[in-house]
């Protein structure tokens, strides 16, 4: 069987963290048996430092897959800007032009994968008709936040890929609820979660791991990794912290709270970590390579995600699999994922007070913690959560497809 694969979120050179979890998923389907290719647009950019995305100037029209040897498009094709009043020309541009290259240059596959709803999947629906082939799209969030479908023109779009295509993969039970609310027969919907790579997410000693990263052997560690925006609630972990520090501090330098990532909000971070006098307890790192982050995760006590609104987030899964105990909110699929009081615990979305409550019984019961991270791994064992048996689900619904079921 031959897959198109179609994403424009893939790493590449300059860019090595953009879709990890795509690529994850991509690469597990081709070791089960699955012949694919790669198609991952890029915006046409003007090439000068600053400007939004520069160096998609240098990504290469096309190259191999280093480790698998599968074939990776990027064309070109014009994603106007500002987002806010323009994004409903992206889908139309991406059709244009993507599906003008791949009617030029890909042979045809027995199935399109978009691996989001739009552009990718709006971009596709031309591809899927010329082709006559069945085409897949993945829902990996709520309608509104997930596709920018705030916006009238982009919901029309939306909803025509969500009733053209054959099937659609959500990854959570909560996304398919959420859709399924919407008027999308739950019968197209399959749920088919991510998965995690258990022998890069194997446990290293915590010692090992912050030696590996440089840093104090003698201090609690907190982690949050994702991108810096509003959506991800930072704002209420950094005004939980000087709470957090005053009573764990115990006459040392208290706990450490390591911020992964770089966003819009940064610069907001920044300036509430100086008004607080936080310099010492809170780092800011940027984005890290993605094989760091078997690191960090080891490195750190416990994993906190205050976020607002999710699919069913890779970190939290990633956090299990070496046995730390995780705080997260407990919205769309994470409650899917972790067990209140067992596997951590699970806090309502914007509620400072919370924070403070659930780290503290963290910092303050260690022991507690490491039992709770010893059930959150053996629940990710019992649940299956691997790329493996991802994508051998995944192989299912093509082979259906394919098959005419």
């Amino acid at each position: 069987m031959r897959s198109l694969e179609v994403s424009q979120d893939y790493p590449d050179e300059f860019y090595p963290n953009r879709g990890m979890f795509v690529k994850q998923a991509m690469d597990a389907v081709h070791r089960a048996g699955v012949e694919i290719e790669v198609v991952s647009p890029r915006a046409h950019v003007i090439p000068i430092k600053g400007f939004p995305n520069y160096l998609f100037s240098q990504v290469p029209l096309t190259e191999t897959e280093r480790e698998l040897g599968y074939t990776i498009h990027h064309p070109r094709y014009f994603y106007p800007v500002p987002k806010r009043f323009l994004y409903r020309f992206a889908g139309p541009n991406y059709a244009r032009s993507v599906g003008n290259y791949i009617l030029k240059n890909v042979k045809k596959t027995d199935i399109i994968h978009a691996h989001f709803s739009y552009p990718d999947g709006y971009g596709m629906l031309r591809l899927r008709k010329e082709w006559k082939v069945p085409m897949v799209a993945h829902l990996r969030g709520g309608f509104i936040w997930s596709t920018g479908a705030a916006y009238p023109p982009i919901k029309d779009k939306h909803l025509e890929v969500l009733n053209t295509v054959d099937r659609l993969i959500a990854v959570s039970h909560d996304t398919k609820n959420e859709y399924v609310e919407l008027g999308i027969p739950g019968e197209k919907i399959e749920v088919i979660p991510n998965g995690v790579d258990m022998k890069k997410f194997r446990i290293i000693d915590q010692n090992e791991a912050r030696a590996e990263l440089d840093l104090p052997q003698d201090r609690q560690i907190i982690l949050f990794a994702g991108y810096l925006r509003p959506r991800k609630g930072l704002q209420y972990l950094i005004e939980a912290i000087p709470k957090l520090v005053k009573d764990h501090s115990d006459g040392n330098d208290g706990p450490l709270f390591l911020i992964l990532g770089e966003g819009e909000q940064r610069a907001e971070l920044e300036r509430k970590i100086a008004e607080y006098h936080l310099e010492n307890n809170v780092r800011l790192m940027g984005l890290q390579p993605h094989d760091r982050m078997p690191y960090f995760v080891n490195a750190m006590d416990c994993l906190v995600l205050p976020t607002q609104k999710e699919g069913r987030p890779n970190v939290v899964i990633e956090a299990m699999a070496v046995e730390k105990p995780v705080v997260a909110s407990a919205v769309s699929g994470i409650p899917e994922l972790m067990i209140d009081n067992q596997t951590g615990y699970l806090i309502p979305p914007r509620d400072i007070q919370e924070i403070e409550v659930a780290l503290g019984k963290i910092l303050a019961d260690p022991e507690k913690a490491k039992k709770m991270g010893r059930a959150g791994r053996d629940r990710i064992l019992k649940m299956d959560l691997t790329w493996e048996n991802k994508a051998k689900r995944t192989i299912a619904v093509y082979e259906d497809l394919v098959n005419g079921s």
